[in-house]
């Protein structure tokens, strides 16, 4: 029994570490460090410095800015929580969240780089805001929309870089899954509520590569 209940503790202990690194806001981060390490560093048509830079921009846009806004509205009590578990709290942190993508996605594309990231947060705008009205009404998983999305996007930019990475999708596919167990193990979301936003970041970011290339 002791050691049921020390492996329960070790599994919820693992489950929210795995929430908390693959946050949502955390993703446009890892996606630009993804394209970073690809071998063609000239398909983003800047040098590797300015990588750099555009990265610290993205960090500050994508995840302080939003973080900030979401820490001021728990503070004025508009949300009840930081981890917005209830639905009611999730309109507010979402629509900022869009707003800050958005902001991202105009930034990049003033900057006139390869197209291929300010499409994923102009994508990533666009599953914000379709969260944003199914949240009105249902409580999909926001954790694997955004999932759903990075595995779409690791996958459309195989195509468009013609540079096939089997073993980087299954990875982003195996960490889908993890951060899909991790959710229900903290009894965050059904699983309909899981899948449905795996699909939804999928279909909705593969559509939009699918127009560019």
């Amino acid at each position: 029994m002791l050691q049921e209940t020390r492996f329960a503790s070790f599994e919820k202990g693992f489950a929210q570490i795995v929430s908390i690194v693959f946050h949502p806001l955390f993703i446009p981060t890892y996606t630009f460090l993804l394209f970073m390490q690809n071998n063609s560093l000239s398909f983003f048509l800047i040098t590797p410095g300015s990588q750099w830079m555009l990265l610290g921009l993205i960090v500050f846009t994508t995840f302080l800015l939003p973080a900030m806004m979401m820490l001021f509205m728990y503070k004025m009590k508009l949300i009840s929580s930081l981890t917005i578990r209830q639905r009611s709290d999730r309109p507010g942190p979402i629509l900022v969240t869009a707003i800050f993508f958005y902001l991202t996605y105009y930034l990049l594309k003033r900057l006139e780089i390869a197209p291929v990231f300010y499409v994923y947060m102009l994508g990533a705008t666009t599953l914000a805001i379709i969260s944003l009205l199914i949240t009105l009404y249902w409580k999909i998983s926001l954790h694997l929309v955004a999932a759903g999305g990075v595995t779409a996007v690791v996958t459309g930019f195989s195509f468009i870089s013609q540079q096939t990475e089997p073993t980087l999708i299954i990875s982003c596919l195996i960490l889908s899954g993890l951060v899909g167990y991790a959710r229900l193990r903290l009894n965050a979301h059904h699983p309909m509520e899981i899948y449905a936003g795996y699909g939804l970041g999928f279909v909705i970011m593969s559509s939009l590569y699918l127009i560019v290339s």
